[in-house]
Parts: C-alpha cells; sequence; structure tokens
C-alpha cells in the first residue's frame, strides 16, 4: 500500500504547548492516515493554531460502498480521542475517484 499524503495550514502559528489546548495538526493527520486508512488526507487548522477547530478533506478506497453516514461514524471512531480537544471538525469522506471529480484548483 502506498500512501500520499498532503496537508494544508491556514496559519503558520506555533503549536499550543499546554494541556488545555487542542490537538496537533501534524499529530491529526498522523491519527487519520494510519486510522481510517487514507491515501490522502488534507487539514486547515481554522482556530488560527490553537488546534480546536479543523476542516478535512480525507480520501480512503476503504470508503468504496460506504454511505455518507458510514463513512463519517468511521471517522469519528478513529478521531475519538482527539476530539476531546477539539471544539470542531468538519469532514468530507470521499473516495479516490471522487477526490479526483470534486478537488479545488490548487489541492494536490
Amino acid at each position: 500500500l502506498t500512501v500520499s499524503v498532503s496537508f494544508l495550514m491556514a496559519s503558520e502559528a506555533p503549536a499550543p504547548t499546554d494541556d488545555t489546548a487542542g490537538v496537533q495538526l501534524e499529530i491529526l493527520r498522523q491519527i487519520l492516515v494510519e486510522g481510517v486508512p487514507a491515501e490522502k488526507v488534507l487539514l486547515w487548522d481554522d482556530s488560527a493554531g490553537c488546534g480546536s477547530k479543523y476542516r478535512s478533506v480525507i480520501v480512503s478506497s476503504a470508503f468504496e460502498g460506504m454511505g455518507i453516514l458510514n463513512r463519517q461514524r468511521h471517522v469519528n471512531e478513529i478521531i475519538k480521542t482527539p476530539m476531546e480537544r477539539i471544539h470542531a471538525f468538519s469532514m468530507k469522506c470521499w473516495t479516490p475517484e471522487q477526490y479526483e471529480a470534486r478537488k479545488e484548483p490548487g489541492w494536490p
């Protein structure tokens, strides 16, 4: 299995360091890549770097044959522990074919 991973950041702010902070982008990305498993994960930190609000596009062949709700349930189970420290997480869970048809200009 070859994994291609990409991510985008809306901010270059320093990572949070205290226990009340959210989840670092790179840690969340790695959890998603390994847990889903995902061929591609795009993440945007919409919280100005504090790690409490994310948008995502998660691309995985594992989503083939699954409905949208089941895809999101699967991802929610994977990120159950990090979600304790995240205020908001929006996701688009696409198959590779859906990604190619829907990706926006500038996305890898």
